[in-house]
């Protein structure tokens, strides 16, 4: 995972914490980063990223119309698996799962925990909904830890 990358992923984990949605400017910022890092990739390691995310991305408007995802999540994720080598897909997706597992624990915490001043937070004033966008972060962090934190791709 680029360093470069972390920094946004902080900042999608604010949004999505604060206000309960994933901007559509983050979404394209981690595109033009990507973009920007894709000419360091081989054919042969860029059409597997590309087809893994667009199949997520698939996946993610059949669940968005269903009414389980939101939006910001359903875009955000597919741009995300973009600098994911290969490889590397299962770890990440260990990464994941365990990232939204915690998230899940924290929110529930805090939802019944907070303090009066804490519902400005969008997450603890909505008694509904998972900010995603904080298992993103945990997740592209714990991988950035596990594999290391490079400037390319």
């Amino acid at each position: 995972m680029t360093a470069l990358l972390l920094p946004l992923l902080a900042v999608v984990a604010y949004f999505d914490l604060r206000y309960m949605r994933i901007p559509d400017r983050l979404t394209l910022a981690a595109l033009a980063l990507f973009l920007l890092l894709s000419p360091t990739l081989a054919l042969p390691e860029l059409a597997p990223r590309l087809l893994v995310a667009g199949t997520v991305f698939a996946i993610g408007v059949v669940a968005f119309a269903l009414g389980l995802f939101g939006g910001g999540d359903v875009k955000f994720l597919p741009a995300l698996l973009l600098f994911v080598p290969p490889a590397q897909l299962a770890l990440f997706s260990f990464c994941l799962s365990g990232a939204i597992l915690l998230a899940i624990a924290s929110v529930t915490l805090l939802r019944n925990r907070a303090p009066a001043q804490a519902a400005q937070w969008a997450f603890v004033a909505r008694p509904r909904g998972l900010p995603l966008g904080l298992s993103f972060a945990l997740a592209g962090f714990a991988f950035a830890a596990l594999t290391g934190v490079r400037l390319g791709l």
